[in-house]
């Protein structure tokens, strides 16, 4: 997967320009991350996008990896997606819509598989996550 994002990224790897492709993806992650658990609460938001960006694995994959911080962060937001999409899943099949549940659920293993494909370690993020809801 890696080299169809080199492909569509392109072979220039400018650091700021990956650096801002990592806090878009990270945005959308915080995003997910709140909708799923019904944060509203501006400090809530910003402790989860703290404890996000400002821990040790994402400080070392920034200093070590710049190249492929992007992806990693890609993987991270699609690890949540897939937590996020299998909840509205759940609820659309709770409130009746099950075809619209089927296809959530779809979208839910594609991301899950999209995001492994690219980066293995992050399977723990979407396995905590899933604790959570499922608690």
């Amino acid at each position: 997967m890696i080299p169809v994002l080199v492909f569509l990224r392109g072979s220039l790897c400018n650091p700021w320009m990956i650096s801002i492709i990592t806090i878009v993806w990270n945005v959308l992650t915080v995003y997910c991350i709140c909708k799923m658990y019904d944060i509203d609460e501006t400090i809530y938001v910003a402790v989860i996008a703290g404890i996000l960006v400002c821990n040790p694995t994402a400080i070392a994959m920034n200093a070590s990896y710049i190249i492929d911080v992007d992806f990693y962060a890609l993987a991270c937001f699609l690890s949540v997606l897939c937590v996020y999409l299998y909840k509205y899943g759940c609820e659309n099949y709770e409130t009746g819509n099950k075809k619209l549940a089927i296809l959530y659920m779809i979208a839910s293993i594609v991301s899950l598989a999209v995001s492994l494909s690219i980066y293995q370690a992050y399977i723990c993020v979407a396995v905590g996550l899933f604790m959570i809801i499922t608690s």
